[in-house]
């Protein structure tokens, strides 16, 4: 079924009191476009049921998203945070702004080291442990359901941006994180003609995000959110066709005397490949690869296709696998969208049976 677009910005009712109930929010119902429109709603429905989230909240970007989760839910009456060291570049900025401008408490910590953030987190009162499930661009994978008792164990939820997984590939609640935050923009619109971004977790927390959406007027427009529901319908497709083009490219960028390293979770030379391989963390289980050539440093900008062989540059693609947790068996499990693999089994074998070039 294909939802409708409903553009409408104002909304008709057969009464005043009947308008002033649904803007109380008395009775179900759509009064104006910054407050909510059935397509948008149709999208968040969808999100929140990917997520296993009680409610989800759309914005028009991803970066939309987080500002209004970390200036909402975060920080307020000085709350810290313990944030990801290597963040994707434009969260960093916001958070060291935060610091700097509204003097904010923020620390950063690599999160594979769970003795550091246990000593972040241990130095004071901490309202948030913010991390990415896979980091952009150099895909260090974090172990959500470790850092999930973490951050619980001392009174701090966790809230994870899962936008290089996608609910295809992970869905951070099932492991124990709080809050999952995606932007919408890559893998789940995936079409590249519409931007927005998603918080989802609880009612309490899609109740704020929405006051922020709504103040701030950053709630998703319908013809985004149309988009975007156009592109989950293809999402498990997608991954596995990029998934198969990634491994390939990372295994032969590997071999390739020009390049000194790849970062990719699926090669056994990247330093959370065992994590990647297990059931705990699918997520790690292809993502992007991100080569790097001898006699040049880590590049974010470089893009796959600027690459050649005769010249010393970074390259950056982006590819993941196209598992997802079983709700038969709950989030220990985990089954392929490829009908002939086997739930068990490292990433590697089972991905080497199944990688083709197109």
């Amino acid at each position: 079924m294909v939802p409708p677009l409903v553009h409408s910005v104002a909304f008709d009712h057969a009464s005043a009191a009947e308008q002033d109930a649904v803007f109380g929010g008395d009775r179900p119902g759509y009064v104006y476009g910054r407050y909510g429109t059935p397509t948008t709603a149709a999208l968040e429905g969808a999100l929140a049921e990917l997520e296993g989230a009680d409610a989800a909240v759309a914005f028009v970007s991803g970066m939309s998203a987080i500002h209004a989760y970390l200036t909402g839910c975060a920080l307020p009456d000085g709350g810290r945070v313990v944030a990801q060291e290597d963040l994707y570049g434009a969260v960093r900025a916001v958070l060291e702004r935060l610091g700097r401008e509204q003097g904010a408490d923020i620390t950063f910590v690599d999160p594979t080291d769970h003795a550091s953030v246990r000593r972040a987190l241990d130095a004071a009162p901490t309202r948030v442990l913010y991390v990415e499930a896979v980091a952009n661009p150099l895909l260090r994978v974090t172990d959500v359901a470790a850092l999930a008792e973490l951050a619980h164990d001392r009174g701090a939820v966790l809230a994870v941006d899962a936008t290089f997984a996608s609910p295809v590939l992970l869905r951070p609640l099932e492991l124990g994180a709080d809050v999952v935050i995606h932007s919408l923009t890559k893998y789940l619109n995936g079409h590249g003609d519409a931007m927005g971004g998603v918080v989802a977790g609880s009612t309490d927390v899609a109740r704020e995000m929405r006051d922020r959406a709504i103040l701030d007027g950053a709630y998703l427009p319908p013809h985004e959110a149309w988009l975007i529901l156009r592109g989950l319908r293809t999402v498990a497709l997608r991954v596995r066709r990029q998934s198969e083009s990634a491994l390939a490219v990372a295994r032969h960028l590997e071999s390739h005397p020009r390049i000194a390293r790849v970062h990719y979770p699926g090669l056994a030379s990247h330093p959370q490949h065992e994590l990647a391989s297990s059931a705990a963390c699918t997520a790690a289980r292809s993502r992007s690869c991100s080569p790097r050539a001898r006699g040049t440093r880590p590049s974010a900008s470089s893009t796959v296709s600027s690459w050649s062989p005769r010249r010393r540059r970074s390259a950056t693609c982006t590819a993941r696998s196209c598992t997802r947790p079983s709700r038969r068996t709950g989030a220990s499990r985990w089954r392929s969208a490829s009908v002939s693999a086997s739930p068990t089994g490292s990433f590697a074998s089972r991905w080497a049976s199944r990688t083709r070039t197109t």
